[in-house]
C-alpha cells in the first residue's frame, strides 16, 4: 500500500550533487508477451545502457550511476512479478532502495537526478485513490482498503451472535421474544466492535470512500451503528460474501 506519506517521505530527501537517486518504473506485467521470460529485465538493462551512452550521468558520477544501475539488476533478478508494475527508487549512499509492486501498469522508464522522479507514481495514486471495503455479515467482518498496489486486510473479527429463531425444546428456557432481543443485540456488539475499529482505520490511514458488502440484516445494523461523517462517505453496496477472494 502506498500512502502520500510515503510521498512526503521520499520528496523530503536531501538533494544535491553527491546524492543523486535511480528512479525506476518497470512494466511487468505479465499479460504482455515482451514480458514473458523476464523479458522486463532485457528491457531495463537495454534502458541502463542507453541512458549512460547518452551521457546524461555526467563523468564525475558516471561509476556511481553505473553502480546503482547494478543494485537494481540484482534486484530484479531476484524479484518475482506480483502486479502489472514495479517502482524503485535507489539510492546506495543513503542505504535506500524504496519498491513497491503496482496493480495497474505503467511504462518502463528511469531517471538519475537529485530527486526521485514522482510524477508518475503520483499520477497513478491520484487516479486510483485508496478506499475501504468493509464484509460484514452476523458472525464475521472483514475491513480491507484497495489501492493502485492492490487488496490489503486492515481488520478481521469474529463474534458468537445466537441464533435469531428458537430451537426446538428450547421454549421452556427462553420465549421467541426475548431470543429474538438477544440476537439483535448481539448482532448491535458485533456491529458497534466493527464500526469502532473502521473508525480508527479511516482517522489513520486517511480513507475518504467506503463500500459495504454482506447480508441486508448484518449491513444495515451496521451503518446504523456508524458515526454520520462515516455513514457519508459509503458509495455503495456489493453482493460479497465475508470470505470472498482479493
Amino acid at each position: 500500500m502506498i500512502s502520500y506519506q510515503d510521498i512526503r517521505q521520499l520528496q523530503q530527501l536531501q538533494s544535491g550533487p553527491e546524492t543523486l537517486i535511480l528512479s525506476l518504473y518497470v512494466n511487468v506485467d505479465q499479460s504482455n508477451a515482451a514480458n514473458l521470460n523476464r523479458g522486463f529485465e532485457t528491457e531495463v538493462e537495454s534502458l541502463f545502457r542507453k541512458m549512460g551512452e547518452s551521457h546524461s550521468p555526467s563523468e564525475n558520477n558516471k561509476p556511481e550511476f553505473e553502480a546503482e544501475c547494478r543494485r537494481a539488476l540484482q534486484f530484479l533478478r531476484e524479484y518475482t512479478p506480483r502486479g502489472k508494475a514495479l517502482v524503485i527508487f535507489s539510492d546506495s549512499k543513503r542505504g535506500l532502495l524504496w519498491q513497491r509492486d503496482l496493480q495497474v501498469s505503467l511504462q518502463t522508464g528511469a531517471r538519475w537526478s537529485a530527486k526521485p522522479w514522482l510524477r508518475p507514481l503520483l499520477e497513478v495514486i491520484e487516479d486510483h485513490d485508496r478506499f475501504g471495503v468493509v464484509l460484514i455479515d452476523k458472525h464475521h467482518a472483514r475491513i480491507l482498503t484497495v489501492d493502485a498496489t492492490g487488496v490489503q486486510q486492515q481488520f478481521e473479527a469474529s463474534s458468537d451472535v445466537p441464533n435469531k429463531h428458537a430451537t426446538t425444546g428450547s421454549d421452556h428456557i427462553m420465549s421467541q421474544s426475548q431470543m429474538d432481543r438477544d440476537h439483535t443485540n448481539h448482532l448491535k456488539a458485533h456491529a458497534r466492535r466493527v464500526a469502532e475499529e473502521l473508525a480508527s482505520i479511516v482517522d489513520r490511514i486517511k480513507l475518504a470512500r467506503l463500500v459495504i458488502g454482506g447480508p441486508v440484516e448484518a449491513t444495515s445494523t451496521f451503518t446504523g451503528e456508524l458515526p454520520k461523517r462515516i455513514q457519508q462517505m459509503i458509495i455503495g453496496a456489493i453482493s460479497a460474501p465475508v470470505d470472498a477472494s482479493n
